[in-house]
C-alpha cells in the first residue's frame, strides 16, 4: 500500500491548486488531479485539442463563459456534463477515483496530494491503495460550491477543516502538515 494521500476539498477558486503546489514544493509530495483524465475525456467528447480545452477550463475569466466549441456551455459546465451524464453513468460513480488510484499505484506515489477531491466514490477508490487518506476541507470567505457538482466531504475517518486567509497559504500548508502526523 501507499502511505498518505491528502485530498484538498473546497469550492472553486478557494486556492486548492496553490496549496497543493506548496505541499509539493515544501514537503516533496506528488501532485495528482482527478480532473486530468476528465479534461482529456471532455476534450475528446467535444472534439477539440486537449491543450485548447485545458486553457479554457483553467482560465478564471473564461471557464464560466459559454463557448460555441462546447455547444454553448462554459468549460466548467462541460466538465460536469461529461462526468455526470457520460462517464459516470457508463462506467460507475467511482470511475475517476479508480483512474486516479491506478495512476498513483503505477507511479508509486507514496505521498500524494490531490487538489480536486469532491466525491465520496473517488475517495473510496483511493482508500483501497493508501494507508491513510486525509480530507482537508478548505474554507475561504466569499467562496462557495454554488453551481458546482461537488460539495464538502463528510463521514471520513481523517478530516480537518482549514480556513484560508488572503496572503497566508503557507500557514495553511503548515496546518495541513501538522495534521499529517495523525
Amino acid at each position: 500500500m501507499l502511505n498518505l494521500c491528502v485530498i484538498l476539498n473546497g469550492p472553486p477558486g478557494a486556492g486548492k491548486d496553490t496549496i497543493a503546489d506548496l505541499i509539493v514544493e515544501k514537503e516533496g509530495f506528488v501532485k495528482h488531479q482527478m480532473k486530468a483524465i476528465l479534461y482529456q475525456h471532455t476534450a475528446d467528447y467535444y472534439s477539440i485539442p486537449l491543450f485548447i480545452f485545458e486553457a479554457m477550463a483553467t482560465d478564471r475569466q473564461f471557464k464560466d463563459r459559454p463557448t460555441v466549441m462546447l455547444q454553448r456551455l462554459p468549460p466548467r459546465q462541460a466538465l460536469i456534463q461529461v462526468s455526470e451524464k457520460v462517464y459516470k453513468p457508463r462506467y460507475g460513480l467511482d470511475y475517476f477515483g479508480q483512474a486516479a488510484a491506478k495512476a498513483c499505484t503505477d507511479q508509486n506515489s507514496r505521498f500524494t496530494v490531490f487538489s480536486d477531491g469532491g466525491f465520496d466514490e473517488e475517495i473510496e477508490a483511493l482508500q483501497e491503495v493508501f494507508d491513510v487518506v486525509l480530507i482537508v476541507r478548505l474554507h475561504r470567505e466569499g467562496y462557495t460550491f454554488e453551481g458546482d457538482s461537488r460539495s464538502y466531504l463528510t463521514n471520513w475517518r481523517h478530516v480537518i477543516d482549514v480556513t484560508l486567509e488572503e496572503g497566508s497559504p503557507k500557514r495553511a500548508v503548515d496546518e495541513i502538515m501538522k495534521a499529517c502526523n495523525l
